[in-house]
């Protein structure tokens, strides 16, 4: 081999070791769902206590955290973001920014203990969060 090969060889394996490396692994600027989670309560009191409670509870509109929460019917974190930024606040769909919606749904999955606090937020592992029981 001369050196141009070995050079060649050497940085195949570091790119494929950097990229291996990162794989699963949080980002250094990626947020916690709990960090999302401190913002999005207040996101929560602000657009959505009117129709569900102030606890979750449910008022005109179900309940969403708590043991009366039919979170089900999303099947998964993803799904659930998908439709609270499609639907919600519902005399305003999709009026909140793509960050409130992140927020909000991460207040809610830590509510309803489907994420930890710790838990880095991937938006790509979103549907790996499971609202089934």
């Amino acid at each position: 081999m001369n050196r141009l090969q070995h050079v060649g060889v050497f940085l195949t394996i570091v790119v494929l070791f950097l990229a291996l490396n990162a794989c699963g692994t949080a980002q250094p600027n990626q947020p916690t769902f709990g960090q999302l989670a401190n913002t999005g309560q207040s996101v929560y009191a602000t657009y959505c206590t009117e129709c569900h409670g102030a606890n979750g509870e449910g008022i005109t509109g179900p309940a969403v955290i708590g043991a009366e929460a039919n979170l089900v019917k999303f099947q998964d974190a993803h799904k659930l973001l998908a439709y609270v930024s499609a639907a919600m606040p519902q005399n305003n769909p999709g009026s909140l920014s793509d960050e409130e919606y992140r927020q909000l749904v991460s207040y809610l999955l830590i509510a309803n203990q489907r994420a930890t606090g710790d838990q880095p937020f991937n938006p790509d592992e979103l549907a790996l969060i499971t609202l089934l029981p």
